[in-house]
This record gives structure tokens, C-alpha cells and sequence, in this order.
């Protein structure tokens, strides 16, 4: 049985968008051997799918106008087009995009950057140079298959996100599809765990190509990798592919049929120039989210315990040894090569990359204090270097000849031995260094991202109330930002902040230009953060979850759904206090009451008849936290309750331990604690 083109569109489109792909990313990596592969079946190859694309969809009219043509008929209204019936399920204009995305892999006597010949070659023409006719058009379909996908779809099948970028903008689109192959892009964050790289902190083009080049050896293509030393198009797009899987890396790894979380550990510094003394420390960050209990990191051949616990968008708090900032200036460990904690369970890994030179900025950044690590040279911006005492003479060559306001910081307490602080008001040119020092290497391509907002995922859904900021890298002053045909101002070098009274629930598109020359264009969508509004509202999606956590339809029944802080169809039981265990991530959790006596273990609370006024978490650090309801109704009551076995364990938990519990630091809350205290020691 012949396969038409719609057919044809049905298997390759049902290849890539699948329930498997849900919110993930899909490409459309396309061969020969794959399109031979899905026609096997019903006696259809390359030349029979080709054929088709040259008749094209059963309502064409523009039979004699070229292939792009074709592509674009079937592309018009196809949501509204009668002819289009319910036995398909994909965006009829997939094949042509499919053979666009071929065309850009077909191997031959063809120049490099040579596309144009290549798709006129797959479709046995002349071969010439020189744009094919209306592929300028074709974005268009490339830009309704991401809104399909992301939009219409919600991402069931799998999220689809453009790639527009150089000079050439057009051919980015099926170039991006066909640089890393399905398993290549499975490696990615292998090479990532490997490379120490920081999804929080995005490296510069040159800095990537580098340590993908060393790390990426036993993933990628050879072809790939020999990609990735050229200057060209295809190397820009390549990389900004990459930036993009690295961007959204949530730092796990499948290891050995186990989950491995990586993060990086970075320096923050506090500083004071006048008394030339510095204060630095380690915090660990990840796009995971951190563990909500303490986590105790290890390094190996060490059997100290270093703690730390998270803090705020990704970073956790400030390293600590004994209970003290770890001071990571006096660590045994050389910065310039590196090393690694791991978890007493082994599930998480942080490294710090070794380097000889490491940049430091504010970090307000990163809505923290003082200066903070960075992996990329920032642009006017003034900055700190940390400077191994190898590499302080190269360092100051370039600061003199390339920086302005390069100075070297007097500083008598708190560097490792030999290394030097410099400070620059901001860096002119990166040439005498991003060779050796990759990381000192400005952004080389224009780079439109997000800065913080509310992500829902990977579709560039961001709640209103926590809108993005756009981050432009890579840029001069003759680059111009727009969103809905309006002009934006940056708000800060190379931030630009969303204009108000933007639409919800429809594609925003954010431009980069010059002199009106679409360089590079990104997408999101914003959408309500009025849950009880939206809930009513028949133009805001609904986003449900069954009591098993599936996504289901709402719809008007009785079983219990989420969504947000909604549930339906189930009674929420009244809150109970004794349900409640504020503090976590100890060996040992013990609830105290008013009566003398009263004691009980989280598993025994839900029996008892009164109600916890402390909790303490015994263990290596004992503390105690106050979790009474009622403070008039909170003092210790003599009367006592229980056996004699709970009267002995309440009496050494209140006063034979009291030395090893940490008390409450609110001055009321002590006080309190102290009556227990005296009362315990009359038992």
C-alpha cells in the first residue's frame, strides 16, 4: 500500500512527539536510515517520501511554485482547514520541515557553510548557490510547530523551542535539529557532571567549546568535536544548543542505575580594603532543589563533615566546619586543581573547578552579599581577580594594556598563600587572555536569556507575578531589544525589564535587532497566578493532577484533583498541631508537654491527648524548637502524667541534657525553655 504525504507526516511526526517525550525536548534529528526505516513497513523509502513532498497535501493549488511553497500551503489556517480531518493527529507541514532538517546532514562535495545546494541536491535539482525561493518564509512554520507543541499541546508530546541565530537565521532553524545526534544529546549531562559546568552561571562560548573538546571525548562525535574548534556558523549554533540543554540541567546523572545530583561549589567573598583583610567561604549551588534538612558533605581522605543547608534560589548557605563558616582560604586543597564533596549517602556531588584565575562579582547578582564566583568575564561591570602566584605576571599584562581601573588590592589576611586580589572597573578586550584562560573570555555571539522570574518548565511558562528579566550577551550598542513592538531600555548593562500590561496565555516574543536584521528571538508565555480566578476562567489553561499525580482533564466529578493550592473532590481534615514536625533531618525526634511525663516520639504523638509545646531534635547537634499554639497557655504544669519510665525520660531530656541542647535564640522563648528547666529538676 502507497504511503501519501500525510501519511508520511504521520509517521515521522508520531516518531519525535510522543506521551514518552512529555516535557522534554524534542529534535528532529532526521537520516536517510531513519526515513527508510519508518516507511519499511508499508514498502515506502527516501525517494517515495520525497515524491510526496513534491505533490504535497491534498489541497494544494500552487503546484508549480517550488517546494517552500508547497510547505507553506500546507501551513495556512491548517487548524481550521476542513480537508484536514480528525484521523490526523500532527501539524501537516512536519514532512517539509523534515526535509529541511535532512538537507542540513547530507554529507557530499559541498562547501562547509554550503545549505542551499544541499537541499536542491536531496531534490534531484540544478545545483546552484543562492537562497532556495520563499525559504525565508519557512520560519513561520518552524515558529508554529514550537506554539503546537508548548501551547497547544501543553507539552504532552514533547517540548519544541526554536534555536534563531547569526547572520543567516533562517538556516539556523533545521541546522539546530541536526547537530547532536540522539545519543549525543542523552550524553550531554554526563559531560556536563564532568566538566564542573554550572547551570546558575553560564560559561562564555570559548570557555564551552574548551571543555566540551576535553570532556565530551568518549560522548560526542568525532565530526561534532572537530565542530567545535571552527569559527562559523554552525559552531555558533551548535554551541547555543548546548547553552540551552545546559540552561534547563537540573544537575542529575544517571549513574549506575542510581540518580547522582551535581552542583558546583563557588567562592563568595567578603572584603574590606582598608584593613586589607578578606573573609571567604564556600556555598554550593544547584538547580536541583537542595535538600530541605542540613546536608553534611564529605571529601575523600578526609573525615571531617562539612554542613551546610539551602538558603535562597538555588544556593545553599555558607559552608560550615564545627559549626563554624569554613574559612576556604586555609582549605588543604589547591584551588588551580580542584576537588570534590560528596554526601554521606553518596546522592549528591559538588565540585569546585579548578582554575588558576577565578573571577569574582557582585553579588547582588545573585541576591546575596559581597562578591560572589562567577564563570564568565563580565562585561563593563567591575570585577575581582583571584590570581595564582604562577600566573600573576600574565594577569597583569593584560589588566594594564586591556582593563580600566586595574589595580592590585593590598591584602594581609584571608588569601591562600601566593595568590593576589586585583581589582578592575571593567575589562575592554579579552584577546591577550581567553586562549589560556578560557574563563576570562567575553560572550562572542548574541545571546538572548531569561534572568529569574517564576519558570513553570522548559516551555517558557512564567507566572505574572514573577516575570523574567531579559539578558542580553554578546552585544554593542547598535543591538535594539524589543517586545510587542516596543522598544526596550535596559535597566542595567545588558538587562532590559518586560514592559506592563502584557497579554497571559499567549506567545510574547522578545527580538534582538540590528538595523532591523532579526539576530535573535525568544519566546514565553505568561500566565495567571490568581488561582481562584483562573479557576473560573475559560481562557487560562487548567493544570490538574489525580491522587496518583497524572495530569487529568478538569472536569465537574468527585475525585480529588490538584491544582496549586486547590483541591477538589476530597475534605481536607482540620489541622492538627501534633501532626506537625518542625524540625528535620536529625537522628531523633522527641515532643515534650506542659504536664510532667508528657513525652512522646512523632509516631506516639498522634495518640496522645494533649498538645506539644516543644520539640526537640536530638543528635549530633540537639536542639529545641517551640511548637506550642497558644503562648498564655504554654508554662510548665507539676502535675504529673504517665509512668515512671516517661516521668525519668522527661526529667533527662529537660535537665540531665540540658548542656548538649542548643536552647531557643528568642529571648521569650528561653525563658520559657528555663522554666522547663527548673521544673524538670524537681522531679
Amino acid at each position: 500500500m502507497s504511503l501519501e504525504y500525510l501519511d508520511w507526516n504521520e509517521l515521522i511526526a508520531s516518531h519525535f512527539f510522543r506521551s514518552e517525550k512529555r516535557v522534554q525536548p524534542v529534535y528532529l534529528y532526521v537520516t536517510e536510515s531513519l526515513i527508510n526505516e519508518l516507511g519499511s513497513d508499508r514498502g515506502g523509502d527516501l525517494q517515495d517520501f520525497i515524491k510526496t513532498l513534491n505533490t504535497g497535501v491534498p489541497w494544494v493549488t500552487r503546484h508549480n511554485q517550488g517546494i517552500c511553497q508547497k510547505a507553506l500551503q500546507s501551513w495556512e489556517n491548517w487548524r481550521d482547514n476542513p480537508h484536514y480531518n480528525s484521523d490526523y493527529s500532527y501539524p501537516p507541514y512536519i514532512g517539509y520541515l523534515t526535509l529541511f532538517v535532512l538537507a542540513a546532514g547530507i554529507e557530499g562535495d559541498f562547501s562547509s557553510n554550503s545549505y542551499y545546494p544541499r537541499l536542491r541536491s536531496l531534490l534531484g535539482e540544478e545545483l546552484k548557490t543562492g537562497q532556495y525561493p520563499s525559504f525565508e518564509k519557512m520560519h513561520q512554520l518552524w515558529e508554529d510547530l514550537e506554539q503546537w507543541a508548548n501551547e497547544d499541546t501543553n507539552g504532552e508530546w514533547g517540548i519544541f523551542n526554536c534555536i534563531t541565530i547569526g547572520q543567516n537565521r533562517h538556516i539556523s532553524f533545521p541546522l539546530a535539529q541536526m547537530l547532536l545526534t540522539e545519543e549525543e544529546q542523552k550524553n550531554l549531562p554526563n559531560i556536563f557532571a564532568e566538566a564542573d559546568l554550572d547551570p546558575l552561571s553560564l560559561p562564555s562560548e570559548t570557555a564551552i567549546a574548551s571543555l566540551l573538546s576535553l570532556h565530551g571525548k568518549q560522548y560526542l562525535r568525532s565530526h561534532t568535536l572537530n565542530l567545535l574548534n571552527e569559527n562559523d556558523e554552525r559552531c555558533q549554533i551548535l554551541i547555543e544548543r548546548i547553552l540551552e540543554e545546559l540552561n534547563h540541567w537540573d544537575g542529575s546523572v544517571i549513574e549506575t542505575n542510581s540518580k547522582i545530583y551535581y552542583g558546583n561549589l563557588r567562592l563568595c567573598c567578603k572584603l574590606d580594603e582598608i584593613a586589607g583583610v578578606t573573609e571567604i567561604t564556600l556555598r554550593c549551588t544547584s538547580r536541583y532543589d537542595l535538600p530541605e534538612n542540613d546536608l553534611d558533605l564529605l571529601i575523600e581522605g578526609n573525615n571531617e563533615i562539612y554542613s551546610c543547608s539551602e538558603e535562597i534560589g538555588g544556593w545553599s548557605s555558607h559552608l560550615k566546619l564545627n559549626s563554624r563558616n569554613l574559612d576556604a582560604s586555609q582549605f588543604d586543597f589547591d584551588w588551580e586543581k580542584g576537588f570534590k564533596m560528596r554526601s554521606q549517602d553518596g546522592e549528591w556531588c559538588f565540585k569546585f573547578s579548578g582554575s588558576p584565575v577565578r573571577i569574582l562579582i557582585k553579588g547582588q547578582n545573585y541576591d546575596l552579599p559581597g562578591w560572589v564566583e562567577t564563570s564568565q568575564l563580565p562585561k563593563e561591570k567591575p570585577f575581582y581577580l583571584l590570581v595564582h602566584p604562577d600566573h600573576i605576571e600574565a594577569i597583569e599584562a593584560w589588566g594594564n594594556s586591556a582593563c580600566q581601573g586595574f589595580e592590585k588590592v593590598r591584602i594581609n589576611q584571608g588569601l591562600p598563600q601566593g595568590w593576589s586580589l586585583f581589582k578592575v572597573d571593567f575589562a575592554k578586550s579579552d584577546n591577550l587572555v581567553k586562549s589560556k584562560y578560557p574563563n576570562l573570555s567575553f560572550p562572542s555571539t548574541i545571546r538572548l536569556s531569561f534572568k529569574g522570574g517564576l519558570r513553570l518548565d522548559r516551555r517558557n511558562l512564567f507566572f505574572t507575578f514573577a516575570q523574567p528579566d531579559i539578558l542580553l550577551q554578546g552585544h554593542n550598542e547598535e543591538i535594539d531589544i524589543d517586545c510587542q513592538d516596543q522598544k526596550l531600555s535596559p535597566i542595567s548593562f545588558g538587562v532590559y525589564q518586560l514592559p506592563e500590561n502584557l497579554p497571559l496565555n499567549e506567545k510574547i516574543s522578545i527580538t534582538a535587532r540590528h538595523q532591523e536584521e532579526i539576530i535573535q528571538q525568544i519566546n514565553l508565555t505568561l500566565i495567571n497566578d490568581n488561582l481562584q480566578n483562573s479557576s473560573n476562567s475559560n481562557d487560562t489553561p487548567d493544570y490538574t493532577r489525580d491522587v496518583f499525580g497524572s495530569f487529568t482533564e478538569l472536569e465537574e466529578s468527585n475525585h480529588a484533583k490538584i491544582r496549586g493550592a486547590i483541591v477538589e473532590g476530597f475534605e481536607i481534615p482540620e489541622f492538627n498541631f501534633n501532626t506537625l514536625l518542625p524540625i528535620q533531618g536529625t537522628n531523633r525526634i522527641i515532643f515534650i508537654g506542659r504536664k510532667v511525663g508528657q513525652i512522646a516520639t512523632p509516631s506516639e504523638i498522634l495518640e496522645q491527648d494533649w498538645t506539644p509545646i516543644w520539640a526537640i531534635a536530638s543528635g549530633r547537634r540537639s536542639r529545641v524548637q517551640f511548637c506550642g499554639i497558644d503562648f498564655n497557655e504554654v508554662s510548665p504544669i507539676a502535675e504529673k502524667y504517665g509512668d515512671r519510665k516517661q516521668l525519668k525520660q522527661w526529667k533527662k531530656f529537660l535537665w540531665y541534657d540540658r548542656k548538649v541542647i542548643t536552647p531557643p535564640k528568642e529571648q521569650k522563648l528561653r525563658c520559657l525553655w528555663n522554666k522547663y528547666q527548673k521544673e524538670a529538676k524537681r522531679v
